[in-house]
């Protein structure tokens, strides 16, 4: 917190900040102006090192007022452009600089309540009802609402050139220029230790006085950076101003064509994934068979099956001889052949000491490998996908052989069986 607030006049603007940010209610955008007349005023106290911030806004019930001054994070600021501080840390800005921090405030229709708090305090806070507060009443003496804000006790090496009537003022002007320029809104810094003093006003700039070139003299403290009267000027350039607009608005074209694009893609993704599920074989429309030898047992297979009795003859036709590696598998129609003669099958198969087929994971991994490698090829097929997107392949791939496993593990020993009857194993 206290490299965030340096400077006197940075603490201060925080609490003018809550002012004017509940001034806009008032405020008309249409017509320009204010419903009624916004009064901010500022005291400042080298003798008693203090300031107070008055204004007769919307002023705050108990309940709102408990929560803004005790909790960090409740600002209301979020998206008000014209305002700093909007991440809840203003009102505990106090505890960088100055001992206590008061504040009274009085809603419509309510009484006025108060809440003091001291820096090194963290909890016991207590609010109380106040029966008068000249602070808030207009010049006839009739209560309106509003609130005070009084910070006390400054720390000596606070009390410096940034404590006194013209500097705040002068931070005021810089800070908050584009909002003093409203009709109906009267932001006055006032002597505190010199009564009766004239206040001063404090005013927007003055654009039109300023001859042509001219720089704005200005220091505008942005709390972690001073922005100098050269970078105000370049900032007011016309030609400056009208190029970073058109940069701007082609960054945001770009951005906005990108989105479009990128929405395309997803939309496409989601219409080819509709298509697929249309299109894909069910699980039930392939049967598994263990064959000891491919060549032999799918040709009797097709024999029997006419359907894929073509497709036989163009996958046989289509065989190389060696060194082609050996096929695992072949599907054929609606069937998948498995070959059990195949070493990397007979390297998982295992007999117990009675002779059955020992099922274990290794071999139900086999198997779903296989199986899931024709189902997802017979998918794609199905969905005619000239562009395959391996990614997405792998995933799907992955997806089927889980779902596959443990279905496998169960209709095995039905398979072998079937095997066994045609021929059984070789030892």
């Amino acid at each position: 917190m206290a490299e965030r607030y340096s400077s006197t006049s940075r603490i201060l603007m925080e609490y003018v900040d809550n002012s004017l940010v509940d001034a806009e209610s008032f405020y008309d955008h249409v017509a320009g102006t204010y419903r009624r007349a916004v009064y901010i005023d500022v005291f400042v106290s080298n003798e008693r090192r203090t300031l107070r911030i008055v204004d007769n806004c919307r002023g705050m019930p108990p309940d709102v007022l408990s929560r803004v001054v005790m909790r960090v994070g409740e600002s209301k600021k979020r998206g008000v452009s014209l305002v700093n501080g909007q991440f809840g840390l203003g009102m505990q800005s106090f505890r960088a600089a100055c001992s206590t921090l008061t504040v009274t405030s009085r809603a419509a229709g309510d009484n006025a309540y108060r809440i003091c708090v001291e820096r090194e305090q963290s909890d016991g806070f207590r609010i109380e009802v106040v029966d008068e507060v000249p602070a808030l009443a207009d010049l006839s003496g009739a209560a309106h609402t509003g609130t005070e804000v009084v910070l006390s006790g400054f720390d000596k090496q606070w009390i410096d050139g940034t404590f006194g009537p013209a500097a705040v003022a002068r931070e005021v002007e810089s800070h908050f220029e584009r909002l003093l320029d409203r009709a109906a809104l009267s932001v006055r810094v006032w002597d505190a230790d010199q009564p009766g003093a004239t206040p001063r006003r404090c005013q927007p700039i003055d654009y039109s006085r300023l001859s042509p070139g001219a720089s704005v003299k200005l220091a505008v403290d942005l709390g972690f950076v001073r922005a100098s009267g050269d970078a105000l000027a370049n900032a007011l350039d016309p030609s400056r101003v009208a190029a970073e607009a058109a940069a701007r608005a082609a960054r945001e074209a770009e951005e906005a064509a990108k989105k479009a694009e990128d929405d395309e893609r997803r939309a496409e993704a989601r219409r080819q994934a509709r298509r697929m599920k249309r299109q894909a074989p069910a699980a039930e429309q392939f049967s598994v068979r263990l064959v000891r030898g491919l060549e032999k047992r799918v040709a009797g297979a097709a024999a029997m099956d006419e359907a894929g009795a073509a497709e036989l003859r163009r996958a046989v036709e289509a065989v190389l001889p060696p060194p082609l590696p050996r096929e695992r598998s072949r599907l054929v129609g609606s069937t998948i052949f498995v070959d059990a003669d195949h070493p990397d099958f007979q390297a998982r198969w295992r007999q117990t000491r009675l002779g059955t087929t020992k099922l274990d994971d290794r071999l139900c991994g086999y198997l779903a490998t296989i199986v899931s490698s024709h189902y997802r090829e017979r998918a794609y097929q199905a969905a005619d996908r000239s562009r395959v997107d391996y990614a997405q392949c792998y995933e799907e791939l992955i997806s089927t052989y889980c779902r596959l496993e443990e279905g496998l593990s169960a209709a095995l020993p039905a398979m072998l069986k079937e095997m066994n009857e045609q021929g059984g194993f070789a030892a």
